[in-house]
């Protein structure tokens, strides 16, 4: 077992034990991207970044994470919003498709759960229809 970097954290969740079983699940799993998936598909953009010499610096990327109903069963969805202020709109897509590529989350999740890669921030104001 590997112990967390100095300087890191890790989140504890706890559910009340009279707490609604959908409920209990909806915050296990929104605790889980916000702990794990955000700062690996940074570090994933970062790597795309040195690779193809784009300034990646100043990124960020937000998670939502969404569960619901599939059958018997239930299905998540995320949602990964990345922020690249010093890419050129043109760019911005073809980097956060590359990190998507390389992410180990990503990787680790591929065709277990949808994903949504959304822009935000410049890039999206420029893809935006005048």
């Amino acid at each position: 077992m590997r112990s967390l970097p100095a300087g890191s954290s890790c989140k504890e969740h706890r559910t009340p034990p009279d707490a609604p079983a959908d409920a209990a699940v909806r915050s296990l799993i929104q605790d889980a991207a916000l702990v794990a998936r955000q700062p690996i598909f940074n570090s994933a953009l970062r790597v795309v970044g040195r690779r193809t010499g784009v300034d990646v610096s100043g990124s960020t990327v937000t998670a939502y994470v969404g569960i619901g109903p599939e059958g018997d069963a239930f299905d998540l969805v995320v949602t990964l919003e990345s922020d690249l202020p010093n890419v050129p709109p043109e760019q911005a897509r073809e980097i956060v498709d590359a990190a998507h590529q390389v992410c180990p989350y990503s990787r680790a999740t591929r065709g277990n759960i949808s994903v949504e890669l959304r822009l935000t921030g410049p890039a999206a104001a420029a893809a935006q229809p005048a």
